[in-house]
């Protein structure tokens, strides 16, 4: 499986800028060959594949020796970037955009990728062009290297490796150890096991600072040294939000994986749960101040994060992870199975009308939903499924 390491690097002022070069290289060389692929179109109607942008590159070189310097591989990537911002335009999504210069909070373009050539070698890595970099070995590093992406932060170079890795299955666990999970707003994570864990609310404890501080980048002129200055804040304060989100996420992501065999989740649309609720001029929403609140909260939990690393550790230490259909888990009594609007009294209370059982709501959806991830589980064994035989549920 693909698995990605990711370091802080410990550059020397020599290296740090001479990345930042190659940053604004390859940046100037995305919007150029998007501004070809426009014009192209446009004026000819004609479309300007990866491959005919591939073949210029020798002539840009001849004509902007600076671009020399650059991996030249590395420019490669940056056409195939471009080529993939098309296909997800033509899939629905936008329309690729000009690439801007990093400011601190909104960064279009801080990445840099090595397909080959890069290895771990005396505690150090090898980059092409670079040579020998310092980092700081925060763990571990085994597997092959594959691909490899520099990408600039706040307070920062980082160095992504995805590598070829194989399963990690040092972890025994019963089979009998299986847990279904229901996210929430009240609270980050309830457990079938009755575990409730607290939800953190990073952004709602850093609100007052960042108020403050974008009225203050408000207030500042814009170019000036002043608002760069409160701008490089501002940044700093998302980049530790972010950093505590995911640090919460992945520690419990691993404490659930290690400890279970089966783990049912929601296969929720997230996307579709946080949508906003003020519609249009002529059908304008209902209670859109309450759903903004609402999807606050709920992009604060960073559900789609703790997902994804629930599906790949899972996969990494041998695990089943389930999704099931989230619909009806909080109406239904895991007692008798009875179903109905009127057993759900508060969001978070349950008392079913049918055989009187009560308990935290949370905790009901939590037992259905392992329920249900069991139900998945055997169906799967007793078609064959590769991935759940053996599996005695």
């Amino acid at each position: 499986m693909i698995k990605t390491y990711k370091y802080k690097l410990r550059l020397s002022k020599s290296q740090s800028q001479r990345l930042v070069q190659w940053l604004g290289a390859t940046r100037y060389l995305y919007n150029v060959a998007l501004e070809t692929k426009i014009e192209a179109y446009r004026k000819l109607g004609k479309n300007v594949t990866r491959f005919d942008l591939q073949k210029e590159l020798p002539e840009i070189k001849r004509y902007l020796p600076w671009m020399k310097d650059v991996n030249a591989q590395s420019l490669q990537c940056v056409l195939k970037r471009l080529d993939e911002a098309y296909k997800s335009f033509f899939r629905g999504g936008g329309f690729p955009r000009f690439a801007k210069k990093d400011n601190g909070v909104a960064r279009r373009w801080r990445s840099i990728e090595f397909p080959q050539n890069v290895a771990l070698e005396n505690n150090k890595i090898w980059l092409p062009k670079i040579g020998y970099v310092n980092y700081y070995k925060s763990r571990d590093f085994n597997g092959i290297i594959k691909t490899t992406k520099i990408t600039k932060e706040i307070d920062g170079w980082y160095i992504s490796l995805s590598c070829d890795c194989e399963q990690n299955l040092s972890f025994p666990v019963s089979e009998n150890q299986v847990i279904g999970l229901d996210m929430g707003v009240a609270h980050f994570l309830t457990t079938s096991d009755g575990e409730m864990i607290d939800n953190p609310k990073w952004f709602q404890s850093y609100s007052r600072n960042l108020r403050l501080l974008q009225r203050s980048v408000a207030r500042k002129q814009k170019g000036g040294g002043n608002r760069k200055k409160e701008v490089y804040k501002l940044g700093k304060i998302h980049s530790k939000i972010k950093r505590k989100r995911s640090d919460h996420n992945h520690k419990l992501s691993t404490r659930i994986v290690r400890e279970n065999s089966l783990i049912a989740v929601e296969d929720l649309k997230l996307k579709n749960m946080t949508r906003s609720a003020k519609g249009t001029v002529e059908n304008p929403g209902t209670m859109v101040k309450q759903k903004s609140g609402l999807n606050r909260s709920m992009l604060d939990l960073g559900a789609g994060s703790f997902f994804s690393m629930l599906e790949y550790k899972a996969q990494y230490c041998g695990r089943d992870l389930v999704k099931v259909d989230p619909k009806y888990t909080s109406q239904t009594c895991h007692q008798c199975n009875h179903r109905s609007k009127e057993n759900r009294k508060t969001p978070s209370q349950f008392a079913c009308v049918k055989c009187g059982h009560t308990s935290n709501a949370d905790y009901n959806a939590a037992v259905n939903i392992l329920q249900a991830g069991r139900s998945v589980l055997l169906s799967a064994n007793v078609e064959g499924c590769p991935r759940a035989s053996g599996k005695n549920l």
